[in-house]
């Protein structure tokens, strides 16, 4: 009997396609913290230079805010960062006053961190939230002040699911800020 007419060819061809497009799929995304170590680029915004990734695409680019998406997939994800002149309040403060701006409600257990780098304090709270008491999202909100006073604002937004993805990335960006 010929391979060809036997009566589930095509499905096994299917399945076997599908799983080696799968295995495909998982192996890229295993590698990307290696990629990410060894291709990203570094940009310098306002004072501030961050290590993005090469596969987050540039969809803003002004002088004062610049936003990145996954342009080589359908997800669901964006990086925001803006340059701030002077915040009146203290960078917890305002941090918690942008989560309220932003109608994000993180869930319990989410809370708040702060990261010390060099010459850099991120104020941070990341987690799954509910964004305008509908929406289910992955949320990493983050204001990075500089000794000198500059301030970033970062902005992670995505689905629960995308952002388990690209989260760790938008992390490993703040932890290797560096400021002019």
């Amino acid at each position: 009997m010929n391979i060809i007419d036997h009566p589930n060819f095509y499905q096994w061809l299917i399945l076997a396609s599908a799983l080696l497009m799968l295995t495909y799929a998982a192996f890229k995304i295993k590698n990307e913290p290696d990629q990410y170590d060894k291709t990203a680029k570094s940009l310098v915004f306002n004072s501030f230079t961050l290590r993005i990734p090469t596969w987050w695409g540039q969809t803003i680019d002004q002088q004062t805010e610049i936003q990145f998406e996954r342009l080589d997939t359908r997800y669901e994800w964006t990086a925001n960062f803006q340059s701030i002149e002077k915040i009146k309040l203290e960078p917890h403060d305002f941090l918690e006053q942008l989560i309220d701006e932003l109608m994000i409600k993180f869930d319990p257990g989410f809370d708040p961190e702060v990261i010390q780098l060099s010459r850099i304090k991120v104020f941070r709270h990341e987690g799954m939230a509910t964004e305008n008491e509908i929406k289910r999202v992955y949320m990493d909100i983050a204001i990075a002040v500089s000794d000198s006073g500059k301030v970033l604002k970062a902005i992670s937004r995505s689905s629960i699911l995308n952002g388990c993805v690209e989260g760790p990335y938008f992390e490993k960006v703040l932890q290797n800020l560096k400021i002019d």
